[in-house]
């Protein structure tokens, strides 16, 4: 079946966070199976660029099998561009970084450099102009770093400008590009306005886009949640799977956008990965899920629970809970608060908005 609309294609994903959820049975083949899913789509699409907004790795300390299991997919999937081809543009984010200046993308950085990568592109560390694809698809790579307020919008003026300068010098020699120019602008960052994983807040202190800029789409990363709109032209994909049981949506994949209609980019699902759910009852039968269970102690100690039950959280009764007498100082939570955060992948922009909140409910002033 051909999905093929006529109009330049782009696969947008970001935040795939290999290495993580080393606590769950079978996580990297999950993992693996969410990357060779990202390519299948990007062929039977027939898209003519794939972008990976940041993320692509967890932690600075990464297990040999997840590096290996990476390469080997990251090598087939530059070659899948043989049977239909396309380009694919990968940029770091905050989870990338090794040390500063250094990031788990530099390997193939480096394998690109000499020839060993035909259609993939890696950004580090500093802004990059890259294109055209497809006669027409110029990309504004931002990999991670702190933005603020409108550096973000600072630097897509900036390489558009060069983009004009190129045009203008007839440097491209591809013709029609100066009838038509698709720019993609791939954004690292905690926007200002996004929505958390859960909904309980938004970013109010992040860097802003201005949708006056002459930007056909803005592909963002950084946020998990899926399928979450900022501009009419600039959406997250959010994680292409559940990573752990604090992402609920079990519903995850990534972006097919139609660059001459931006606004409306098709959701994808990443099929054939099991969902991670979260009962508090014991069901007639079990899911085929990767499950945690809520329940009393009593509860959790008396069941057979199968294979696929793979975290417990007790729940104590409200009796218990309300005759127990709990107390914390509020600045000693706080202090530990950051590392928390920073455990659970939660951007620095949004940590800050978490501190405010329960400062505000502590009275922690």
């Amino acid at each position: 079946m051909s999905y093929r609309s006529g109009m330049p294609l782009m696969l947008h994903t970001a935040d795939l966070h290999v290495g993580d959820s080393r606590n769950l049975p079978g996580y990297l083949e999950r993992q693996e199976k969410m990357l060779y899913t990202i390519t299948e789509l990007c062929v039977d699409r027939e898209v003519d660029l794939c972008v990976m907004v940041g993320d692509i790795f967890d932690a600075k300390h990464l297990k040999p099998r997840e590096k290996d299991m990476f390469l080997r997919w990251l090598i087939e999937h530059d070659r899948a561009g043989k049977k239909h081809k396309f380009d694919t543009v990968i940029e770091n984010g905050n989870h990338d970084e090794v040390e500063e200046g250094y990031t788990h993308l530099r390997q193939h950085k480096i394998m690109q450099d000499f020839g060993m990568l035909k259609s993939t592109h890696i950004v580090e560390a500093d802004p990059k102009l890259l294109g055209p694809f497809k006669g027409s698809i110029w990309v504004a790579a931002l990999p991670a770093r702190k933005y603020k307020g409108d550096e973000i919008n600072f630097a897509v003026s900036a390489l558009y400008k060069k983009l004009e300068a190129k045009l203008e010098s007839n440097q491209t020699n591809i013709p029609g590009t100066e009838e038509k120019v698709h720019f993609v602008a791939m954004v690292h960052e905690a926007i200002l306005g996004a929505e958390n994983e859960l909904g309980t807040f938004r970013v109010k202190k992040g860097p802003k886009l201005d949708p006056d800029l002459p930007v056909t789409y803005w592909a963002l990363g950084d946020i998990h949640k899926p399928f979450q709109q900022i501009l009419p032209n600039a959406w997250y994909p959010g994680s292409p799977i559940q990573h752990d049981f604090g992402d609920e949506d079990t519903e995850r994949g990534v972006l097919v956008v139609d660059l001459e209609d931006p606004v409306d980019p098709e959701p994808v699902l990443v099929s054939g990965v099991k969902p991670l759910i979260t009962l508090s009852q014991v069901p007639a039968e079990w899911p085929d899920a990767i499950v945690r269970f809520e329940g009393s102690p009593e509860e959790i100690a008396d069941t057979a629970f199968p294979e696929n039950v793979v975290g417990f959280k007790p729940v104590l009764e409200e009796d218990t809970m309300s005759s127990a007498s709990v107390t914390f100082e509020g600045s000693d939570l706080l202090d530990d608060l950051p590392d928390v955060l920073t455990d659970q992948s939660v951007p620095a922009d949004l940590q800050q908005d978490v501190v405010d909140e329960i400062q505000a409910a502590l009275g922690v002033l």
